[in-house]
Parts: C-alpha cells; sequence; structure tokens
C-alpha cells in the first residue's frame, strides 16, 4: 500500500481545554500530572452531536480472556453504541462454553 500521489493531511493544531476545572493535586514539574480527588460535577461534550449516522458500526478487537457477553447482555458494548450514534454489526467466529 502507498499514499504515493495522495494529498497528506496536515495533523490539527492542539487546542488546550479552557474549560478544565482546577486539580485538587498541582501537576509537578518532573513529570506527576495533575490529580483529582472526586469526579467533575459539570461535564462537558467533546462534540457537539454523536458521530455516527445510524449505519453500521463495525469493529475488531483482540481479547485475551473470555469472550465479551452479547450485545443485549452486554451494558457497556449498548452504551458505547448508543453514545456513538450507530449501529453494532458482531462478526467472527465465537467460542463456545
Amino acid at each position: 500500500m502507498s499514499s504515493s500521489g495522495t494529498q497528506i493531511v496536515p495533523w490539527p493544531a492542539y487546542i488546550p481545554f479552557a474549560g478544565e476545572p482546577a486539580p485538587d493535586l498541582a501537576s509537578d514539574p518532573a513529570g506527576v500530572q495533575a490529580a483529582y480527588l472526586t469526579y467533575a460535577s459539570n461535564l462537558t461534550s467533546a462534540v457537539p452531536e454523536k458521530p455516527g449516522d445510524g449505519s453500521t458500526i463495525k469493529v475488531m478487537t483482540i481479547t485475551y480472556g473470555t469472550p465479551p457477553p452479547s450485545l443485549s447482555e452486554n451494558q457497556y458494548w449498548q452504551a458505547v453504541t448508543k453514545a456513538l450514534g450507530g449501529r453494532p454489526r458482531r462478526f467472527g467466529r465465537q467460542a463456545r462454553a
């Protein structure tokens, strides 16, 4: 595969988040990141709308543990699908119990 003959799109510029709450524990010049002792009370959305358009979302994940529960039994999978605004499609071979 080659990108020859294609226009290269530049990386987006980094824009620091202006609404970041003050941390409970400040960062350190040695590389220790700021820390929070409580969850933020006012959450901000990173995008104004769901990125999906209702079409099927295809994802492949390698897991080294037990297979995840099916979509109907997996609240996390359902929440991610809802947040993305898409429809999941499970494919591939599933392990049998």
